[in-house]
């Protein structure tokens, strides 16, 4: 069983911990991701080779600019919190 313990942190403390947090899990979750649209993938299209299937996710441009975006995003936010 676990034991948590709460502690009360000012509110910038707070913001950065979390965005330490989604940090720390983004690989985790960056995978998660990339496993399902690589499971649509190969729902829509049945006949498809790894090689295939593997073009075919990064040619959606929009689906890699939004990952990649989230990325920029969650480290400029660790940026500026070690920059205050």
């Amino acid at each position: 069983m676990f034991m948590f313990q709460v502690s009360s942190v000012c509110q910038f403390c707070a913001d950065h911990t979390q965005t330490f947090h989604q940090l720390h899990h983004y690989k985790y979750r960056l995978f998660r991701k990339c496993e399902n649209k690589v499971t649509a993938v190969r729902r829509s299209h049945e006949m498809s080779s790894d090689d295939e299937t593997c073009k075919r996710v990064l040619l959606d441009r929009g689906w890699v600019s939004e990952l990649h975006e989230e990325l920029e995003e969650l480290l400029t936010r660790a940026q500026q919190g070690t920059n205050s």
